[in-house]
C-alpha cells in the first residue's frame, strides 16, 4: 500500500506541473482563437519561431539603447584638459600673508588682538568647571610651602586653610574670571 500511495502522489506531482507548464507557455500562442474555445490554438513550429526572433531583436535593441545611455553619462562626465585646470587652477587662500598662526585657543586669542579683530579679551563663560583641577593644581603647589610654615597640624587642617586662601586666589577661576570682567567694565 505504501508504494501505490507514492506511485499515485508521483502522478499527481507530475500532473502539476504540467498543468503549470501549460499555462506558462499559454502566453506564446499567438493565433486567434476559435469560435468553438476561448483558449487560442497552439502556435505552428514557423510562426513561434518567428516570435522568438522578433523578440530577440527587441532585446537586442533595448540592450544597444541600455549601453548608449551608459556611454552617454561617461563622456558627459568626462571633462577636457582646459576646463579641469579651469578648475584646478585657482589661488591658494591658505598661504595668505595676513594669516595668524596660532596653536593653541590662546596664541590664536592673542593674534586676533593683535590683528584688530578682536577687541575685548573672551571671558570664560564656565569658570566654575575648571574650579576642581585648579584646586588640585594649587593644592599640590601649595600644600609643600603650607606644611613648612605650620607644623603640626592635621591634613584636614592644612586643607581647610589652602580652601580658605583658593577662595582668594587669582589662580581660582572664578575669582579670576571675575576680575577680569571689573577690568573690562573699566
Amino acid at each position: 500500500p505504501k508504494g501505490f500511495r507514492c506511485a499515485e502522489s508521483d502522478q499527481i506531482r507530475v500532473s502539476i506541473i504540467a498543468h503549470r507548464c501549460a499555462r506558462a507557455l499559454a502566453p506564446l500562442s499567438v493565433c486567434a482563437p476559435s469560435a468553438e474555445t476561448d483558449s487560442p490554438p497552439p502556435l505552428k513550429l514557423g510562426a513561434f519561431l518567428a516570435r522568438l526572433e522578433k523578440q530577440k531583436q527587441k532585446d537586442q535593441e533595448q540592450l544597444k539603447l541600455k549601453i548608449e545611455q551608459e556611454t552617454r553619462k561617461v563622456r558627459d562626465r568626462t571633462v577636457t584638459e582646459e576646463e579641469y585646470d579651469a578648475m584646478v587652477s585657482r589661488p591658494n587662500m591658505n598661504h595668505e600673508t595676513d594669516v595668524i598662526q596660532a596653536k593653541s585657543v590662546e596664541q590664536a586669542i592673542s593674534g586676533l588682538q593683535s590683528a584688530g579683530l578682536a577687541d575685548q579679551a573672551v571671558i570664560d563663560p564656565h569658570p566654575e568647571k575648571r574650579l576642581r583641577a585648579a584646586y588640585l593644581a594649587f593644592e599640590e603647589e601649595e600644600l609643600p610651602i603650607i606644611k613648612q610654615t605650620m607644623p603640626g597640624l592635621t591634613l584636614k587642617q592644612y586643607k581647610d586653610k589652602l580652601w580658605k586662601q583658593f577662595k582668594k586666589s587669582p589662580r581660582n577661576p572664578v575669582v579670576a574670571a571675575r576680575l577680569q570682567q571689573q577690568q573690562q567694565q573699566k
